[in-house]
């Protein structure tokens, strides 16, 4: 009692009334011991002395401070930044922080395979670098080995002989080192409290109260866990939205064109830009068309190289049962650990970047009529996450919708614009191309010249073996043609058993060159018939004032020429 003690020491106590303060200890152990003030009142009247005591009310008490732990939640929930809130939620503790006892939260990563600090008070230096990132390594820090073991880890404070941390790998200046596991409602770490005092004698919060601080804290991250849920997903939804409409409306661009742009997108505005993209499929011609960063540079143009066609589709009937077969709707997402068998097989199989060989990958099969036509693969040198993986399987189906239409409108327009039986061009098709050719050379004064010819004696030919021999005379004589030329030729069937043929910046004697070609090619070919099967070829070259009907009745005339002089002859018109 400080005033008494005074009073008698400058011995100046008389009668009369004095008040005075004094703590008394409370509690069995350091740990849970606290001090309750209480009031005394001292009445001298000689010779006689009382002393009245008054205790504080602990129910009041009580009362007060669950009002003031409320208030402070309810500031806490309202908080959307980590550092505030936990700052706010510290006062929970209900001990002076920063000097002698240091706090942190630290939140774990996944991706990292760490825990990140989010929060701290009074640490700085050796200390503070130490805690700021933490890999997850068991018996490295106390923080570290909490969030593994999932359970309190105390070093030092005499407890060395029963911890799991080594108190002398922790700085020197660390006297003891407590780290409480934050764990969610279902039992997952989410990050840790650590405490850590600087000398001895200086108390840990009680078990109440750091009870209440790690629920706060679960609360405060899984509050953050729902809101950061919440953003990713509207940042999906509007990704596949922006995706969607680039797919919806190609205004007038190529597939490739459009596909690679929405890769491009991809891989600089959402979370798959932590990584490489890429999408191999199947075309209705068969050929295989690779784009994306994650087959590296030499496919960001359309992937002309070399590829091992037989491999490729090895793989897709492989990747049929392993990816598609067991799935219901066979969109499953498959991911693919660094070094497995598919990842060896697709970095075989395709001319895969370089840092993608050794990534992990997320892999959305494509699948066009029950069949896998391809893939939308993503490759990341760290460990793929969920949001990554969410996202590819929202696009997946997109895509595929695409290729689905646009495999439709392929095949519409190769029905409008080709012949059933052979497949070259039809009339109406053959001769619009004509007129741009014809447009273009005018423009550019080009040279420009085609050839019109018909298979010899065709009607004896179906007469005597069959319409059905005819057909194939008609189809091996178009195909034997049309592999002959360049590929800036076209070649269409004009009717019946004749054929148009475009030689684009061609003049008079190099078509004649190619006419003559032509017809010894057909005549050296093997049929189905008894007979040789020869054709007769008119030529004629563009100039000043021609059109397309004018440029093919002088080829016509020259056609109906060289039959006249004997059949299985060139002329030029």
């Amino acid at each position: 009692m400080p005033v008494l003690r005074n009073l008698l020491k400058q011995q100046k106590l008389r009668s009369g009334v004095y008040s005075d303060h004094l703590s008394l200890v409370s509690g069995l152990s350091s740990q849970n011991s606290g001090f309750t003030n209480v009031t005394a009142t001292i009445s001298i009247h000689e010779p006689l002395v009382y002393i009245e005591f008054e205790f504080p009310d602990r129910v009041k008490d009580r009362e007060s401070q669950s009002n003031q732990d409320n208030r402070i939640l309810r500031s806490i929930l309202n908080e959307v930044r980590l550092d505030r809130a936990f700052e706010r939620a510290s006062t929970l503790l209900h001990e002076p922080l920063g000097n002698e006892l240091l706090c942190s939260v630290s939140v774990v990563d996944p991706d990292l395979r760490a825990l990140k600090l989010v929060w701290q008070k009074g640490l700085e230096g050796v200390i503070k670098s130490l805690i700021t990132q933490v890999p997850m390594v068991f018996g490295d820090t106390p923080t570290a080995t909490a969030s593994i073991l999932e359970k309190t880890v105390i070093a030092g404070s005499g407890n060395e002989e029963h911890s799991e941390v080594d108190l002398a790998q922790l700085p020197e200046q660390v006297h003891a080192w407590h780290s409480h596991p934050i764990k969610s409602v279902d039992g997952r770490v989410l990050g840790t409290l650590d405490l850590i005092t600087l000398s001895e004698g200086v108390d840990f919060p009680d078990e109440e109260c750091i009870a209440n601080f790690l629920f706060i804290a679960s609360v405060i991250f899984e509050r953050r866990h729902a809101l950061g849920t919440i953003v990713r997903q509207a940042r999906v939804d509007q990704l596949t939205k922006e995706i969607g409409q680039r797919l919806l409306m190609p205004e007038g661009r190529s597939r490739f064109e459009v596909l690679s742009s929405c890769l491009l997108f991809l891989a600089t505005a959402s979370e798959l830009s932590k990584g490489k993209v890429g999408l191999v499929y199947e075309c209705p011609n068969e050929r295989i068309e690779l784009m994306g960063d994650f087959f590296g540079n030499q496919c960001q143009r359309g992937c002309q190289n070399e590829l091992d066609l037989d491999a490729i589709k090895d793989l897709f009937i492989k990747g049929q049962q392993a990816w598609v077969a067991g799935s219901e709707r066979g969109m499953e997402v498959t991911l693919i650990e660094p070094g497995s068998y598919w990842a060896q097989m697709i970095a075989r199989v395709f001319p895969v970047s370089e840092d993608m060989k050794k990534a992990s990958l997320i892999l959305c099969p494509i699948v066009l009529n029950d069949d896998l036509a391809g893939a939308l693969i993503f490759g990341s040198e760290t460990e793929c996450n969920e949001t990554q993986r969410s996202l590819l399987t929202m696009l997946t189906p997109g895509i595929t919708n695409y290729l689905i239409r646009e495999a439709l409108l392929e095949e519409l327009e190769s029905r409008a614009n080709h012949d059933q039986l052979t497949g070259l061009y039809n009339r109406g098709c053959i001769e619009e191309r004509l007129k741009a050719e014809i447009e273009r050379s005018r423009r550019y004064k080009n040279d420009l010249s085609v050839i019109l010819f018909d298979i010899d004696h065709f009607k004896a030919i179906n007469d005597s073996f069959g319409h059905d021999v005819g057909d194939e005379v008609l189809k091996g004589v178009a195909s034997r043609v049309e592999s002959s030329l360049r590929t800036v030729d076209m070649m269409g069937r004009w009717g019946g058993e004749e054929f148009l043929v475009i030689l684009a910046e061609t003049d008079s004697q190099s078509a004649r060159h190619v006419a003559e070609n032509l017809r010894r090619l057909v005549e050296a070919d093997v049929y189905q018939t008894s007979r040789p099967v020869t054709v007769s070829a008119g030529i004629a070259s563009f100039s000043e004032g021609d059109d397309a009907a004018s440029l093919i009745k002088r080829a016509d005339i020259a056609l109906y020429g060289a039959k006249n002089e004997g059949r299985n002859r060139v002329r030029a018109g």
